[in-house]
């Protein structure tokens, strides 16, 4: 039987490099999935690597703004499309590095 792994908002902060309200400002939002163990949400390892892709998928489709580009050139649809994917300031081959290395410390005190 798997046991699933669960982190509260400051262990996910920790891990993507972020602060816990912004965390929290996710679950919120619904963009990142939680359960309330007791009175804590906790957000499941699963759901974490999930919110993660999400991420990536999203920012992989919107082209990188260039510094000769103009914000008063697009219009409001566009500008809403190429921040819809800015969940936070945190870059997410940063995010993909910092969970890879806590899945590895976790798998190292696994064993």
């Amino acid at each position: 039987m798997k046991i699933d792994i669960f982190y509260t908002d400051q262990e996910v902060a920790e891990i993507l490099k972020v602060s816990a309200r912004t965390v929290a400002d996710q679950r919120r939002a619904g963009r990142l999935p939680f359960r309330k163990i007791g009175r804590t949400p906790r957000i499941s390892e699963a759901d974490l690597t999930r919110y993660v892709n999400e991420v990536r998928k999203c920012q992989e489709t919107v082209p990188p703004k260039t510094n000769t580009e103009s914000d008063t050139s697009k219009t409001p649809k566009e500008t809403a499309k190429a921040t819809a994917c800015t969940y936070s300031g945190q870059n997410v081959v940063d995010l993909d590095v910092a969970a890879r290395a806590r899945a590895a410390a976790q798998k190292h005190r696994l064993s």
